[in-house]
């Protein structure tokens, strides 16, 4: 049997207890730059997602700023089909190219295959609800790579390190600018798809996926120990 593991926040006296039910990790937060040093605690229950149940993500600002659906919504893009094009007979030339100098990055690459097909199917996801797309962060991969890695071979999992450190001290520590940052974990997920089906069927990770954010950071590390597969999100508005 697959083992898998998403929550909120670590219990430790509950992670043996829910090992063989799967769980999910999913962290909001939103603060001002004048706040970083003042908020909530860590803290919450579990959520176990064969279980059906969810308890949301961890917040300490009432203006979350995410413009997620609720589940089962079906929600208006508020866009405007474009009206039907009528054959002349001769095809328009094609439009002019415009040459920015720099082009953009594709928003599938994002470090490991791994982690580049998770930024696929969290735009894929986006893309149903209207959403725009997340540009992946280099940076921010690299802190959720680190601690993707840091949980799995010291056999803990928590948004909160062994040091103490939030997903805010990682990022700010790493070099992360942003205005506001969100953080899903999980373990024992094999693949990609594997895992956001789990976190899409959360509505706390699933509302950070949705949530009002434009970048990114994606980590996995399998390092043979524990759930063996450990992934990281971070999500950051700039």
């Amino acid at each position: 049997m697959t083992r898998r593991s998403l929550r909120i926040i670590a219990f430790p006296l509950l992670f043996t207890a829910l090992a063989l039910l799967g769980a999910c990790g999913d962290f909001e937060f939103q603060r001002s730059r004048s706040q970083q040093n003042g908020g909530g605690e860590d803290s919450g229950p579990i959520i176990i997602v064969n279980g059906g149940t969810d308890s949301g993500a961890w917040n300490n600002n009432p203006d979350t700023g995410s413009n997620a659906p609720d589940a089962g919504a079906t929600p208006d893009s508020g866009s405007t089909p474009p009206p039907q094009q009528q054959d002349s007979g001769t095809p328009p030339p094609p439009p002019p190219q415009q040459d920015s100098g720099t082009p953009p990055p594709p928003t599938g690459a994002c470090g490991s295959p791994e982690e580049s097909e998770v930024l696929v199917i969290v735009n894929q996801e986006r893309a149903k609800q209207g959403l725009a797309p997340l540009a992946c962060d280099l940076k921010a991969s690299a802190v959720a790579r680190k601690y993707s890695e840091y949980m799995c071979t010291a056999g803990f999992f928590s948004h909160t390190g062994a040091d103490g450190s939030s997903p805010w001290d990682r990022l700010s520590a790493g070099g992360v600018d942003f205005r506001g940052a969100g953080e899903n974990i999980a373990a024992g997920q094999t693949s990609p798809a594997s895992v956001m089906n789990s976190w899409m069927n959360s509505s706390g990770h699933r509302a950070n996926i949705l949530g009002n954010y434009t970048h990114i950071g994606i980590g996995y590390n399998n390092c043979g120990k524990g759930y063996k597969h450990y992934w990281t999100q971070n999500f950051m508005r700039r």
